[in-house]
């Protein structure tokens, strides 16, 4: 999505929030956070099937179900890779929930994610952030 100019129809951004909310889920589910939700990550389809994008920052926090462990392997020993060769930053300044902004060494957490989807969901449905003024 690019919203700098105008909003979303609440008819599209209602069915494409719950597609990103239902990804979130499955990402929690599977012990990961995204650490990187902003519009620019969230693909809309011809076919009109949401995908959130961009896993450059993510991170396995913890298994809570019993999901694929070749799935969550491969997705740990990239992040191993990663993390060796760069720091994991926290996300996109703009998004980031205040205990990230607050805390030097804080880390992003599945709230956080929902932090930045409500900031996203704002853009979408209004076209600018809710904090642009600040």
């Amino acid at each position: 999505y690019h919203v700098y100019c105008r909003p979303v129809p609440i008819e599209n951004l209602v069915a494409d929030l719950y597609g990103v909310v239902r990804g979130l889920l499955y990402l929690k589910k599977s012990g990961f956070v995204h650490a990187d939700i902003k519009p620019e990550n969230i693909l809309r389809g011809s076919d009109h099937r949401v995908k959130v994008a961009d896993f450059g920052l993510s991170r396995f926090v913890g298994a809570m179900g019993g999901q694929s462990f070749l799935m969550t392997q491969s997705l740990v020993n990239l992040q191993q890779q990663t993390s060796s060769q760069a720091n994991l930053g926290k996300g996109s300044p703009a998004f980031l929930a205040p205990e990230l902004i607050a805390a030097e060494n804080a880390v992003p957490t599945f709230e956080s994610d929902v932090w930045a989807l409500g900031i996203t969901a704002y853009m979408l449905a209004y076209g600018f952030h809710p904090f642009a003024d600040n």
